[in-house]
């Protein structure tokens, strides 16, 4: 099964064409790029598989125990391409093997950790 995977607003949308060969979308694409955090979530679980974002409050900030969505934060420096392109490969992986219902923290030096 592919896995769909969600782009949040503030994730550089060129990071679309670096996950090549997956079923990425940007909010922008979907036209739900002005939803609220809330909305946005409710939104993402039924209809996607992955989300990906910059929002490090993401996790803190709704109850995701026993979802099906799989939320990826990149927690780095800054959202521009030069920090974020190396951790492609990694994110690639993430998206293919995570557990629905993880909620996963990806930081500059390529380290995962698991919030869920």
């Amino acid at each position: 099964m592919s896995r769909v995977v969600l782009l949040d607003e503030n994730v550089n949308i060129r990071v679309k064409a670096l996950l090549d060969g997956l079923n990425v979308h940007t909010v922008y694409d979907l036209g739900i790029d002005r939803l609220t955090n809330g909305e946005l979530l409710d939104f993402a679980r039924k209809k996607v598989h992955v989300f990906v974002t910059h929002d490090r409050g993401i996790p803190f900030q709704h109850n995701h125990r026993d979802q099906s969505l799989i939320i990826v934060v990149l927690a780095t420096k800054s959202t521009e391409l030069v920090y974020v392109s190396p951790l492609i490969p990694t994110l690639k992986t993430l998206i293919h093997e995570s557990i629905p219902g993880s909620i996963l923290i990806l930081n500059q030096e390529g380290q995962v950790t698991n919030q869920s």
